[in-house]
């Protein structure tokens, strides 16, 4: 089986779930697992996310090949391990995504899937509450921690993420690249399911006592490095400085002793061009 992970990076958070690729590489591999990865950048998560698929390599509205049997999303600030992937391999459906949560807002806590207004697809109207428990069937769930089957994209428009605008009375809501594939998903009959028992955890986040950074180290000991960087760079500089005096000394140096040389030269040949002028 080839399984494509998919990471839209930004570079406050590549690092992070690069570290936890490096865990979870081996455990994927000792299970046949035949596993590309792909760092995909881009200013627009939409495009990131497309592109990572297939390289960008077409424009085309539908696709009939791909390179891989599955594709895994993962936001640049989620951590996971291999038996996450596995868990959601296990289920064997089209789309499923793990149940990460809100951190601030009204829905905070709540899992980052949910329901649809009746009769409205792209506009939510409730959320997965924390409460649930196994697999459910949802009409959208975030793409932070995302598996698509690659039979998905060929029954769904390309662009496959994309961000969109409903207008509804006097309102237009925007809605970001995850909603609108759930929408392509949704118009070709795709179920849509979240694993409400597995939850990936953001890297990034804010504890009551500390926040924690990309490698698991207090911001504290961050501050502690940044300061050790900045006496590092001033006592480079004053080392440098300390060079420069050096070296402009020993170059004055060396040009009085030359100018000497010079002098005494100069002397020499005046004392020889008045004993000409004598004979």
């Amino acid at each position: 089986m080839k399984l494509k992970i998919i990471i839209p990076c930004w570079p406050s958070y590549e690092r992070a779930a690069q570290s936890c690729l490096r865990q979870s590489l081996v455990g994927l591999h000792s299970n046949r697992v035949d596993l590309t990865v792909i760092s995909s950048k881009h200013c627009f998560l939409s495009t990131a996310r497309n592109s990572g698929i297939d390289n960008s390599e077409s424009t085309k509205k539908k696709r009939d090949t791909f390179d891989s049997d599955y594709y895994l999303f993962v936001d640049a600030d989620t951590g996971f391990t291999v038996k996450n992937i596995h868990d959601l391999l296990d289920v064997g459906v089209p789309v499923i995504g793990g149940a990460y949560k809100y951190r601030t807002g009204e829905n905070a806590g709540k899992i980052c899937a949910g329901y649809w207004k009746k009769d409205l697809p792209g506009i939510s109207e409730s959320c997965v509450d924390n409460t649930e428990t196994g697999i459910v069937k949802v009409d959208w769930c975030g793409a932070g921690f995302l598996l698509v089957r690659a039979d998905v994209f060929k029954q769904i428009d390309f662009p496959w993420f994309y961000c969109g605008v409903i207008e509804h009375g006097d309102e237009a809501i925007e809605y970001g690249e995850d909603i609108g594939f759930c929408m392509r998903c949704k118009k070709a009959g795709i179920p849509i399911l979240v694993h409400c028992g597995l939850t990936p955890e953001l890297i990034h986040k804010q504890d009551t006592e500390q926040t924690i950074n990309l490698k698991g180290e207090s911001m504290d000991n961050l501050e502690q490095l940044k300061t050790n960087f900045i006496s590092a760079e001033l006592e480079l500089r004053r080392n440098i400085g300390r060079s420069v005096e050096v070296l402009c000394g020993a170059a004055n140096a060396c040009i009085i002793e030359m100018q000497k040389r010079i002098d005494e030269q100069q002397r020499q040949l005046d004392v020889i061009r008045k004993s000409e002028k004598v004979e």
